[in-house]
């Protein structure tokens, strides 16, 4: 095993500078929160789209993915297709609503159709949510920094939250879209510089690659049984389904990106980006897994020094890719993950100031520059307990994928399942609607108490939601006006 050499660390600083390089030609730019949060709605719809998928794309995917398919096999891959079919339900569900009511938040609509107390729920429920997310992907980066720098995990934790807090904080959102950009491009390089490794070490051979992890059963992407507790086709399906309609049309981090959009047509456009892009992104990690499975098959003494697949990335590293490519890789991580921590610091301050503290303000409203610089203290809050969080996360004991599935499943079911409700129904009131919230977060948490397996989570959560929802809304029907109706040909009237 190298150390890291000079050549190495000079990539993965000229990438950090670049980060903050950016963020510094965007700083004092903002004069409002709308210049803070949502870029004063003037993004392009290519940099939109970019930015979101660079979001998804943190350590835990640019990590996690080519991990699990190392240790398992393709099932969690393959449903990436589906992600243009969800997109179209985003698109023709969700996007009329966010053009119209030109939103800081998503959560304003559940006030608008509901009342506050279901939007400070909703928003309360994301903060929980994304806080973890955040908390997952700096303590995966920092496992790789840890081991490639032999610095103490806590520096390492540290070190990354720092980092990203700085350009996120003097840039804004428009920081955050432009570095989104740049990252998009050098984890994309990262990754294709694995796969060309491996490819060369089999001289050219991609058949024999193949065919090693295939024997293996590595290359396995369905399996049609069905079950609660397995990983199945059935339950990745429908938890997938879920989860992508959930992560792109209720979900502050992304939905935040979708409204930096002038107008519905860029709105659009940026949304279906999204979900064609990703498609070859989320094959090119899969590819990486498969490649590293059979590259490790192939080298028995290598595969020996391996502690677990969760280090399989950090551990090629270090033990085969030459200098200068070690560093490129590095930075890719670097960028997966900085781009996820700018967008969650970004979007769960703009949760935490539009839901919170400007709604439920008490005196006379403060002037621009007040609320600006709230903004950027609330961001630093954020960066910093997130980082603390991730302190913790060594004590769960379960895989990059699984724990992050874990956190998500908890509460993307129901903030979706409401979000339908309101959209979706007419009957349905603010009495039945904090029911149905409440309920269908119950009963996720007490799913996620059983055997049953972490992708159905999300389903159950949205399912329960909905049902209470309908139920309840017979003895608690909507007293007032429905005020949102974004897609007037798709409310059944319930």
């Amino acid at each position: 095993m190298r150390s890291f050499s000079l050549l190495d660390y000079s990539i993965v600083a000229i990438y950090v500078i670049a980060s903050l390089g950016i963020g510094l030609r965007f700083a004092g730019k903002q004069r409002s929160v709308e210049d803070y949060f949502v870029a004063s709605r003037s993004a392009t719809w290519w940099a939109i789209g970019i930015s979101a998928i660079a979001t998804g794309l943190s350590a835990i995917s640019y990590l996690g993915v080519p991990a699990w398919v190392f240790a398992h096999d393709l099932q969690l891959n393959v449903m990436v297709f589906l992600l243009p079919l969800s997109m179209l339900v985003v698109i023709y569900v969700f996007v009329p609503l966010l053009a119209r009511l030109r939103l800081m938040t998503i959560y304003e609509f559940l006030e608008i159709r509901f009342s506050v107390a279901v939007r400070t729920f909703a928003s309360a429920l994301f903060l929980v949510l994304r806080g973890g997310w955040l908390a997952t992907a700096i303590y995966t980066q920092s496992l790789l920094l840890a081991e490639l720098s032999q610095f103490p995990l806590f520096y390492c934790v540290g070190i990354v939250g720092l980092l990203t807090a700085i350009y996120t904080v003097l840039g804004g959102m428009e920081a955050v879209l432009w570095t989104d950009v740049m990252q998009f491009f050098v984890l994309i390089g990262g990754l294709i510089a694995i796969l060309v490794t491996v490819i060369v070490g089999f001289h050219g051979n991609v058949g024999e690659i193949w065919s090693i992890a295939q024997a293996n059963g590595n290359t396995k992407w369905i399996d049609p049984s069905f079950s609660f507790v397995q990983l199945t086709f059935w339950g990745i399906f429908i938890g997938t389904m879920v989860d992508n309609i959930s992560t792109y049309g209720s979900d502050q981090v992304m939905v935040q990106r979708f409204l930096t959009s002038p107008d519905v047509k860029t709105m659009r456009r940026s949304v279906m980006f999204t979900g064609l892009l990703t498609v070859p992104v989320v094959i090119l990690l899969a590819m990486v897994g498969l490649a590293l499975f059979s590259y490790y098959h192939a080298h028995a003494d290598l595969r020996a020094t391996l502690s677990s697949s969760e280090r399989v990335i950090p551990h090629f590293v270090l033990n085969v890719l030459p200098s200068g490519v070690s560093g490129l890789v590095v930075a890719g991580v670097f960028a997966a993950t900085m781009s996820t921590l700018s967008a969650g610091f970004n979007s769960l301050a703009t949760a935490t100031v539009v839901d919170f503290v400007q709604r439920f303000r008490t005196h006379a409203p403060v002037n621009p520059k007040t609320d600006l610089h709230l903004a950027r203290a609330v961001t630093i809050a954020w960066a910093v307990a997130s980082t603390i969080a991730a302190l913790f996360l060594n004590r769960i004991g379960k895989g990059i994928v699984e724990t992050f599935g874990t956190i998500s499943g908890l509460f993307t079911g129901p903030i979706l399942g409401i979000f339908l409700l309101g959209i979706l129904t007419k009957r349905t009131g603010a009495g039945a609607a904090m029911i149905a919230i409440v309920a269908g977060t119950a009963a996720t948490w007490w799913v996620s108490t059983t055997p049953a397996a972490w992708v159905w989570y999300a389903p159950t959560g949205s399912f329960v939601t909905i049902a209470v929802g309908i139920f309840a809304s017979l003895f608690l029907p909507n007293r007032k006006p429905v005020e949102a109706e974004p897609v007037q040909s798709v409310i059944a009237g319930v």
